[in-house]
């Protein structure tokens, strides 16, 4: 068997490349929204204040559940539409995702805002910060429905191959939410209030700019009503595969109530404050996790859908050693030098400065951990084994939990991040273990690829493809590749354009799949994309997409 996958490689890189550099600008403006709301109040209305932050974040968990379910889950249904070649049940993905994104949210708003007192005790709000926790979480809620619009969109438009659009939201969110923060607070002379309508107005704002989305022709997002076909496509089997980031983000909701308990029954406001520190180091470093991870999602989902398990290998590969060296700078500038960070956020409070420090370096390395996970979870949920990853995060929320529980009694003021940093190790061995996800990294795996080959494109390198067919495939299945896909390929070439190319034989069971991939944002064939001419596809059709920043030509026999 041949294997020279360097141009495959160079298409994930590319793919990398364009969905991280959007994503990790959207994320930094997405989560220096927090970031500025608490260094804006810490600085204006003191430590009490910077506590309600981290009594309320549970809400913020609890609202993104619904936001992963809906994007996440509707993103990788359409990736995976996408590289089957689906675009109209990729339209009806995205229309169910987004009513019934927009419907929870409001209706769980509306009852959040009915029983806020109830819940803020619940919450552990202290008699000190009630009050701004309360006015803060009032217009929070008012404005739900756009932070949860705006975060699923995100990742929807992410999987529909634009992006940008998703960076440029983000961006624009961020910008909003920190003009509104400095001018309510410092100009205006406004309370709490304002850090919460800044965060909505910003969302808003974003959201905005993703409808531009709406413009482009080669879209999949569009509003497909229900007719006649989709009668089996059910709002489980979108968002199932979010639930695994929902139950993240359900676990971590638990995970900051338990140590707000903690913390606040053993240090009082101090323990609360030292809590919303080390959630804005999270913000931090989600900035870089998220920025690789869930570029994992629409290059795995796509890799899925062309059930091509040999890019998978690559895709998981290259996330590992992207994140690895990404993250590594920030963990070390943490563990050297953690003072960085609270004088990044005023902090005066005598036992914050005490304590803050070993948390910070605890917490700092645990974040290496949690990207490997983080970029596990989402392979998984990119392939069907969402009941995988569900796993791993019923193991870390109850190792997490209980530990933090246990350890009060020894270190209060550290329990929360030492039974993080344990729950994190013990989710790594799961996956290392019971999902063996390390073992299928190496070159020898087996992944049903038959050939594989790549270069620059040319009359003569199309040649040798079809030599090679015949190996492969019967005399009628050769020549329906080669008159279908290989012939109209070389016709369409400009010898005076170079044009990298990978070209692939996959054999999954009965089936044989020729997968011809091409560097350029367009089609330069004139074979037309499947459009709504449904969703059965004949023998030997080609299908023709855009696949992570190349063009792509599947032929399934």
């Amino acid at each position: 068997m041949t294997v020279n996958d360097k141009s495959e490689r160079v298409f994930i890189r590319n793919g990398y490349i364009r969905y991280i550099v959007p994503n990790v600008l959207a994320m930094i403006f997405g989560q220096l929204a927090p970031l500025v709301d608490s260094v804006c109040t810490s600085a204006k209305l003191g430590d009490t204040a910077l506590s309600a932050f981290s009594t309320v974040s549970p809400v913020y968990y609890i609202f993104n559940i619904i936001a992963v379910l809906g994007g996440m889950g509707g993103g990788i249904g359409i990736a995976k539409a996408s590289g089957a070649g689906e675009k109209r049940k990729a339209g009806r993905i995205f229309s169910l995702a987004v009513i019934w994104t927009s419907a929870v949210t409001i209706l769980l708003s509306v009852l959040c805002i009915i029983f806020i007192d109830p819940i803020l005790y619940f919450l552990c709000a202290t008699t000190e910060n009630f009050g701004y926790a309360k006015e803060y979480l009032l217009v929070l809620l008012a404005g739900m429905v756009f932070y949860v619009l705006e975060f699923a969109g995100a990742y929807i438009l992410t999987d529909d191959n634009a992006p940008d659009f998703a960076m440029a939201g983000g961006i624009v969110m961020g910008i909003v939410n920190m003009i509104v923060d400095w001018a309510g607070l410092f100009i205006f002379d406004q309370g709490i209030w304002v850090t919460a309508f800044g965060t909505v107005f910003g969302a808003f704002c974003g959201v905005c700019v993703f409808l531009i989305h709406f413009c482009r022709k080669e879209r999949l997002c569009r509003f497909v009503p229900d007719r006649k076909g989709f009668e089996d496509l059910r709002i489980m089997e979108i968002i199932m595969p979010g639930t695994p980031e929902a139950l993240m983000y359900f676990i971590m909701a638990l995970q900051f109530l338990s140590g707000n308990y903690v913390l606040s029954s053993n240090i009082g406001m101090s323990g609360l404050g030292n809590a919303a520190v080390i959630e804005n180091l999270e913000l931090i470093a989600t900035i870089i996790i998220a920025g690789i991870s869930e570029a994992v999602m629409p290059l795995a989902a796509s890799y899925y859908g062309e059930h091509n398990a040999h890019g998978l290998k690559l895709v998981k590969r290259f996330a590992l050693t992207a994140g690895s060296i990404t993250m590594f700078p920030l963990v070390l500038s943490l563990l050297i030098y953690p003072q960085w960070l609270m004088l990044f956020l005023s902090i005066d409070d005598p036992v914050m400065r005490e304590v803050l420090p070993g948390s910070i370096r605890i917490m700092s390395l645990t974040q290496l951990f949690v990207l490997v996970n983080t970029i596990f979870v989402n392979y998984l949920s990119s392939v069907d084994e969402e009941k995988k990853a569900n796993i791993s995060f019923v193991i870390q929320g109850i190792i997490q939990i209980s530990l933090t529980l246990m350890l009060s009694g020894v270190m209060p003021e550290n329990a929360p991040w030492y039974a993080t940093f344990a729950a994190n190790i013990a989710v790594i061995l799961y996956f290392a273990i019971g999902c063996k996800l390390f073992r299928d990294l190496g070159s020898n795996t087996e992944t049903g690829l038959s050939y594989i080959t790549g270069g620059y494109a040319s009359a003569a390198a199309i040649k040798e493809w079809a030599d090679v067919l015949r190996k492969y495939l019967t005399e009628d299945q050769h020549e329906t590749v080669c008159s279908k896909m290989l012939y109209p390929f070389k016709d369409a070439l400009d010898p005076g354009k170079k044009i990298r190319c990978s070209f692939i034989i996959l054999n999954n069971g009965n089936e044989r799949s020729v997968v011809l991939r091409y560097g350029a944002k367009h089609d330069i064939t004139g074979a037309k994309d499947d459009e709504d001419d449904g969703d059965e596809k004949s023998y030997g059709e080609v299908i023709c997409s855009e696949f992570n920043f190349a063009r792509r030509m599947m032929v399934t026999l």
